[in-house]
């Protein structure tokens, strides 16, 4: 912690609430001495289900410094979901926002949960602890435990877009690593102030918001939800210098029509990540804004791999840069050979911040984990100069007829279309078990099967045209923008 470097400068801006680094540390000591009272070991898995707030960054720090492990939750979860995560984690506490504690209660009396204490924050009723009356009443832990590097401290799981979400642990030493990787690369300092509108619970808010924010000293200034207003207005107001988001906010951003003049002289540093960026939304935000975003390549079982820093970024827009500082990325052919520049394969990432394999799958990681390497499925290559370009998903091939169909060629035809607003294309089972192709739209105006269909004739082969076209009203995609193909299928 830098409360001893830092003990007067502003380590969080959270609303109206604006916290130094010394109160921030003396918070999270007195939240470390609650834990303990109520037996709260090393090793205990906490829940989080928090907003953006300052209570998250509390939380967080008061279990890694007494070794307990946080399982950070999106809290628009519904009960299935909850029940599914609660009963792989087993908590041993949950520390929850106020209106989702009955719901809360429910999922712990599904899973039969014994000895699972419940805190709501802000404030809760009487069969909760209340998180402002734990601040007011607990006292301060100012020992030291015997926390080691190589102990777990975080517990996540991979989005599943495609399948049943992996349980990923990473350790002190892993959390550390990306830290130290990840700020040294993009030379964050304690001069920097940093815009968190990207959700914690998620890998990129996570590590490139709130842990290169305290490991540096840099000032974290919370934003709960996505406005363009606001973010705009925070950005200027704030003296905002990096600002970490993802596609469709910068997309949002760009086609906002700014009824005042607003001025992101102090913004030296935009990035996105969760998804590719359009090269439109690129070359609109730089028009209006005058700040190129870069794109940045990471994963959950690695944290932030790469990110594009290029000067004339507009020859390279498309890449998601060169590997940060202490990490390699290769490009693997089908024999497990690294292959020459453009040559397109699989990605492989080695790193101290990464995880060795999947918790409780150790047995069955090999195809993620080779050679020191992570596989995240991602295809990819290398320019000359190193640059990385993301071309596709190694699993999101579709065997139709013995022909291996990529569904993003299929997908950028069909987005010519004048009626189509967004495609996903996705392999499906025939009720003979052959591979199907099927495509997910959704339209501008009236359409329906033939046009597609007949659009898609004489462009590509015949056995790439979809057999299922499919029409719905918005795509399933994650908070992050990434599209949950699993429910498409």
């Amino acid at each position: 912690m830098n409360g001893d470097r830092y003990p007067h400068k502003v380590a969080i801006i959270d609303g109206n609430t604006r916290i130094t680094y010394s109160e921030l540390n003396d918070s999270i000591n007195k939240f470390s001495g609650w834990l303990i009272s109520r037996g709260v070991e090393r090793g205990d898995r906490i829940v989080l289900l928090l907003q953006n707030s300052l209570e998250f960054v509390i939380s967080f720090f008061a279990l890694a410094r007494i070794g307990a492990i946080a399982v950070p939750l999106n809290v628009q979860y519904k009960e299935q979901e909850l029940t599914d995560y609660f009963r792989d984690s087993s908590p041993r506490a949950v520390i929850a926002v106020t209106q989702i504690i009955p719901l809360v209660k429910e999922v712990i009396a599904v899973i039969n949960k014994k000895a699972c204490d419940i805190i709501a924050v802000p404030d809760g009723r009487s069969d909760s602890f209340s998180y402002l009356h734990i601040m007011e009443e607990a006292s301060p832990y100012n020992g030291t435990l015997n926390v080691q590097p190589q102990n777990d401290v975080l517990c996540q799981y991979s989005s599943g877009s495609t399948g049943r979400p992996k349980r990923i642990i990473r350790t002190h030493l892993n959390l550390v690593s990306e830290a130290d990787n990840f700020t040294s690369t993009v030379h964050i300092t304690s001069n920097d102030r940093i815009l968190c509108v990207v959700p914690l619970f998620h890998a990129h808010g996570f590590g490139n918001c709130m842990l290169a924010s305290i490991y540096t000293g840099a000032t974290l200034v919370m934003l709960g939800d996505f406005s363009r207003r606001r973010v705009l207005k925070t950005i200027q107001d704030e003296c905002i210098t990096v600002f970490p988001g993802v596609p469709f906010m910068f997309s949002i951003l760009a086609d906002t029509s700014l009824r005042e003049a607003i001025t992101l002289s102090s913004l030296r540093l935009c990035f996105t990540a969760g998804a590719s960026l359009p090269r439109e939304t690129f070359q609109k935000f730089f028009e209006k804004y005058g700040v190129p975003i870069r794109q940045l390549y990471g994963t959950t079982e690695t944290g932030s791999v790469s990110i594009n820093l290029e000067k004339n970024i507009s020859d390279t827009a498309d890449s998601v840069g060169v590997p940060m500082g202490n990490i390699e990325v290769e490009i693997f052919g089908e024999r497990g050979e690294i292959l020459s520049p453009n040559e397109i394969g699989e990605i492989g990432i080695k790193s101290s911040a990464m995880i060795k394999c999947y918790s409780g799958l150790e047995g069955s990681s090999t195809e993620s984990f080779r050679n020191g390497y992570f596989f995240p499925s991602d295809l990819g290559k290398k320019d000359t100069a190193g640059n990385i370009y993301i071309v596709g998903r190694k699993s999101l091939f579709i065997n139709t007829g013995g022909n291996k169909v990529d569904p993003s060629e299929i997908e950028i035809l069909l987005k010519t279309h004048p009626k189509v607003k967004e495609v996903v294309v996705v392999g499906v089972e025939s009720y003979y078990g052959e591979g199907v192709i099927k495509a997910v739209i959704v339209t501008l105006s009236d359409c329906n099967e033939r046009e597609i269909v007949e659009f898609c004739k004489g462009k590509i082969a015949d056995f790439k045209i979809p057999r299922i076209v499919e029409f719905r009203e918005e795509i399933p995609k994650s908070p992050l923008g990434k599209v949950l193909r699993k429910y498409l299928c």
